[in-house]
């Protein structure tokens, strides 16, 4: 349990406008839009997982405290739960986080549509050359390829 101090320490680095709403951690994080860290006892602990042994109870063993509100900042309890790593991955996945999350024309690289991707993919599997098709759309011949073999745009039909 930390000492009054500490516990004023911690509370002076929230900012709280409601109840509902976030509470945000404003004291070092882990980057600028990540987890708040905060030193008790010497140690280092994220802000979130320190707050939820304060105001909700102990975590136990091998349990990962996950956020509701999928703020990595929040503090709030009340956006706070606990879960298993299978369930940190699913949470992960259901808010589109998960790696991959952002395929296809919505990958901040992506120089292609869905439909241009999949008229490449027709081309080159109909014969057609990958300098052909690439010169078609402007990409290169790697571009082409990845596509082809499903390295890039597996999420297209065959």
């Amino acid at each position: 349990m930390l000492e009054r101090s500490r516990l004023l320490a911690f509370i002076g680095n929230v900012s709280i406008t409601s109840k509902e709403a976030c509470w945000e951690w404003r004291g070092h994080k882990s980057r600028p839009d990540g987890y708040g860290v905060f030193r008790s006892d010497g140690k280092k602990c994220y802000s979130h997982r320190l707050s939820y042994e304060l105001f909700v109870g102990s975590i136990p063993d091998g349990m990962f405290v996950l956020h509701a509100c999928d703020n990595p900042g929040c503090v709030n309890p009340a956006h706070l739960f606990i879960g298993t790593a299978a369930d940190n991955a699913t949470d992960k996945t259901l808010k589109g986080r998960a790696r991959g999350a952002h395929s296809g024309s919505a990958h901040h690289n992506a120089t292609l549509t869905e439909e241009q991707a999949l008229a490449i993919k027709r081309m080159v599997c109909g014969g057609v050359k990958s300098s052909e098709a690439a010169a078609t759309f402007g990409v290169s011949r790697s571009i082409v390829k990845d596509i082809k073999s499903g390295r890039t745009w597996r999420h297209l039909p065959p």
